[in-house]
């Protein structure tokens, strides 16, 4: 299934060379969506993934009371994705989406609303990693 073969990357950094986005799950779907074979996508993830890196851990703790603190710094990509994860865990979708969505997209590190993209993919995959 490929929101597993997705997620099998999802401690991977989300930019490479120089700041360009990491854009795997949304190009492996668009593939799906054209009619791409698996083993094309599996040969695409796997070239694609060769120049990403693993996200570093940071001992930062991220809660209610500090999430916002950090927003767009992507050396707390991984702790950020724990926190989130964790949210969506606890509660359904919709109450983390209204709680956390108005800030998001109000957020100038959103850098081109990629965090967007990402969760629209999510989401029509019904996939919370």
């Amino acid at each position: 299934m490929l929101t597993d073969k997705i997620n099998q990357f999802s401690a991977l950094k989300p930019d490479y060379n120089e700041q360009l986005s990491n854009h795997l799950p949304m190009t492996a779907h668009a593939l799906m969506a054209l009619g791409a074979t698996n083993t094309h996508i599996s040969q695409y993830i796997k070239e694609y993934t060769s120049r990403l890196e693993q996200a570093e851990n940071h001992p930062l703790v991220i809660n209610r009371d500090s999430w916002q603190e950090h927003l767009g710094q992507n050396i707390y990509y991984k702790n950020y994705f724990e926190y989130f994860l964790g949210e969506f865990e606890h509660a359904s979708s919709s109450e983390v989406l209204k709680l956390y969505l108005p800030v998001f997209i109000k957020s100038p590190a959103s850098r081109a609303f990629h965090c967007m993209l990402r969760l629209a993919y999510g989401i029509m995959s019904n996939n919370k990693v």
